[in-house]
């Protein structure tokens, strides 16, 4: 049973059909992982990123020339909104390495990475969006990885557990 952010070194030794020694590039060093299943969500109607609430895990890389894979499956839910038009929402993954923070990745300018048209105002939608990034923090001081989203078009979009649950996988892969 893993619990929140515990760590499972050593149980991945094959990346793909690779396998070998541990100790040559490819191989996983450590993993954590963290499930949202319950509590809390956050709304916004802003193109701005927020956090999506306790999608955060954090990792400390043995090695600065080491890789971090980020595997997040944030769920999300696009509310009303007035007839006929788009809703969207795209998610990015913000890195902070003790007081330095940056935003690694984007789900990009696709302004429909996560979206739906609908001709009713009182249509929903609830989906998780798949990321997945392998960042290179070059360091070897813990490393923060949150999760955030926004709302392209002003409707109410939130990282909500009451539809489904949302997860986050970091991998440390030797380099």
């Amino acid at each position: 049973e893993q619990r929140i952010g515990e760590t499972m070194s050593g149980i991945i030794s094959t990346i793909g059909s690779r396998t070998g020694v541990v100790g040559s590039d490819g191989h996983v060093i450590q993993v954590k992982w963290v499930q949202k299943t319950s509590g809390a969500s956050n709304a916004t109607s802003s193109q701005t990123y927020t956090d999506h609430i306790n999608l955060v895990l954090a990792i400390t890389p043995t090695s600065s020339s080491n890789k971090i894979l980020i595997l997040a499956n944030p769920n999300l839910y696009i509310e009303n909104h007035s007839t006929d038009e788009w809703s969207t929402s795209k998610c990015a993954i913000e890195r902070t390495i003790e007081s330095s923070v940056s935003v690694v990745f984007n789900t990009g300018d696709n302004l429909y990475s996560l979206g739906r048209h609908t001709t009713s105002d009182t249509d929903r939608m609830v989906a998780r969006q798949p990321i997945s990034y392998l960042d290179s923090p070059n360091t070897t001081l813990s490393t923060s990885y949150q999760i955030q989203f926004n709302s392209m078009f002003g409707n109410p979009v939130k990282g909500d557990q009451a539809f489904g649950f949302s997860d986050m996988i970091l991998m440390e892969i030797e380099a």
